[in-house]
């Protein structure tokens, strides 16, 4: 635990998080889905990013296999690359495809708040929540769990913001692939048996579901912090989504990257990186 900062423990992890010097809170701006353009970009400008922060997205749906051309090949239709200039988002397809729809939800890191405020708790180079005027960006945990997902599984319909609802996961088997279906909200699992067969399969996950644009409820103790305008935008309720780091990853296939969580989770989307091992 560390010197100086806030501890909280909320009632939907039930695990301590720490909110300390520097933390930097998530924000959820929104989920876009673009069809191709005829030069193979998709540019998408995020109209409510905060001046200062950084965007971040959590790819959903990223590629496709497409049938058809000569002999009837069956092409892997991707994006390849991935830009980010202030607030304009740009996708390089390596085919062109007009019906793939990528789709993506975007998030922003907030930089550091004004710490001259009349009211409220400050921490030194640190997100501050009294800052936010719009609730739909407090970005949050709103569902975590161990689940066995035989075939597949939906997130509860009980959960706040589920249209809004950002999967992350980490599974018992690294041959197993899980695959997130946003409309239906269900995580499917497949494994390749024998010669390229695709089967259904049975996985123990770790999952964590993020969301936003709700009435945050307020804890039955803890903390939470309203705004100027009387709008709850922190509640020890929740986990809230804060940046713990990056890490660069290499283009080669096969090749580890070192994270510095424990048991990291990746975004479970669809046609996007959905193979999950962590090493001991």
């Amino acid at each position: 635990m560390n010197e100086y900062g806030l501890s909280i423990l909320p009632d939907v992890t039930g695990k301590e998080v720490e909110i300390t010097s520097g933390s930097r809170a998530m924000s959820y701006l929104g989920y876009y889905q673009t069809e191709v353009g005829g030069n193979n970009y998709i540019t998408v400008t995020v109209p409510n990013k905060t001046p200062g922060s950084t965007l971040y997205i959590v790819p959903v749906r990223m590629g496709a296999m497409v049938l058809g051309g000569t002999g009837n090949v069956t092409s892997a239709i991707i994006v390849d690359n991935i830009s980010i200039n202030n607030n304009v988002i740009t996708l390089h397809i390596n085919e062109y495809y007009r019906y793939i729809y990528p789709s993506f939800a975007v998030f922003e890191i907030l930089g550091a708040g004004d710490t001259a405020e009349s009211y409220g708790i400050a921490l030194s180079d640190a997100t501050n929540y009294l800052e936010i005027s719009d609730v739909s960006k407090a970005g949050c945990c709103v569902w975590s769990g161990n689940v066995t997902i035989n075939g597949s599984w939906s997130i509860p319909t009980t959960i706040p913001g589920r249209q809004n609802a950002v999967v992350f996961a980490n599974w018992s088997s690294p041959d197993a692939a899980l695959m997130f279906d946003d409309s239906t909200k269900t995580i499917s699992c497949y494994q390749v048996v024998g010669d390229g067969n695709i089967q259904p399969a049975t996985v123990n996950a770790n999952i964590a579901i993020f969301s936003s644009d709700f009435n945050l409820e307020l804890p039955e103790y803890g903390l939470a912090i309203w705004n100027a305008n009387g709008v709850c935008t922190f509640s020890s309720k929740y986990a809230p989504m804060l940046l713990a780091g990056t890490i660069s990853l290499n283009t080669n296939p096969g090749t580890w990257a070192y994270c510095p969580v424990t048991k990291p989770m990746i975004p479970v989307g669809v046609n996007v990186v959905s193979k999950c091992q962590v090493m001991p």
